[in-house]
């Protein structure tokens, strides 16, 4: 796959989970692992005659590392495929329409998709500094130079 996917460009959680599977070899065992389940039967998830439980979706939220709001997400992807009724499939699925929307909105407005290179990222967490200034200046009072200087006790060379 050349593009790189995020979950929330998933409307299906069995073809989020192909394609991590497909992206990195040994996932499936180790997922299988992780969710204390026979690779067979993961197997069996990703060619749609089973599905997870919600306990293994939880445990696959820790497995992939997923944020808490991927987290939500991911579950609500589960929960409308084992939804067993048409109006609880509708609910599940107005409720990622939704969700699905206020995030995609949030990593595009925050341009967070793909938006450093990986020098960039080498050099942003290279230090503590870049870090630190970079919240610092969502609070009112730290929002100027002087005022940053003074609280965090860097040379003006180090700040700019």
């Amino acid at each position: 796959m050349s593009k790189k996917q995020h979950l929330y460009d998933f409307e299906d959680y069995k073809a989020y989970l192909r394609h991590r599977a497909e992206a990195e070899r040994g996932v499936k065992s180790a997922l299988a692992k992780a969710l204390n389940c026979q690779s067979a039967y993961i197997s069996q998830v990703l060619n749609e005659n089973a599905h997870l439980s919600l306990e293994q979706a939880d445990a696959a939220n820790t497995f992939f590392a997923h944020s808490e709001k991927e987290s939500q997400y991911f579950l609500l992807l589960l929960q409308q495929e084992r939804a067993g009724t048409v109006s609880l499939k509708k609910f599940f699925a107005n409720q990622l329409k939704m969700f699905r929307g206020e995030q995609l909105s949030y990593l595009d407005r925050k341009n967070l998709r793909d938006s450093l290179t990986l020098e960039q990222q080498a050099v942003y967490y290279s230090s503590w500094e870049y870090n630190v200034i970079h919240m610092a200046v969502a609070i009112p009072r730290l929002r100027t130079k002087s005022a940053l200087l003074k609280a965090f006790r860097l040379s003006e060379s180090r700040l700019n």
